[in-house]
């Protein structure tokens, strides 16, 4: 297992699915396709991510519960390597890598 699943596995997420992104209506609110069917996806990070959130990039989105008002949550990004955009993440990864000592203190 590598250092990154040690840290946080992203199947605790629920069902990843590959999608691409189109555009960014607001902060939190991005509108995508997945699967040829257009969707909206939240944006946890209300940063300007402008060259990150390009129309066409492949992006990671996990399956929202119904009664959210958007179908999906924007995981991650693919650039050179994958980006992480959904800032709920980097806390447990933070901890868990200062735990483990990853970090070279505890």
């Amino acid at each position: 297992m590598n250092a990154a699943m040690e840290l946080f596995d992203l199947n605790q997420l629920g069902n990843l699915t590959f999608s691409k992104f189109l555009r960014r209506p607001n902060r939190f609110v991005g509108e995508i396709v997945v699967s040829g069917h257009p969707a909206t996806c939240h944006i946890a990070d209300t940063g300007r991510l402008k060259e990150i959130l390009t129309t066409g990039r492949r992006i990671l989105v996990s399956k929202n519960p119904p009664e959210l008002k958007t179908d999906y949550r924007l995981i991650a990004c693919k650039m050179d390597e994958w980006v992480l955009i959904n800032t709920g993440i980097h806390t447990h990864i933070a901890r868990n890598a200062i735990q483990n000592g990853v970090l070279g203190f505890t």
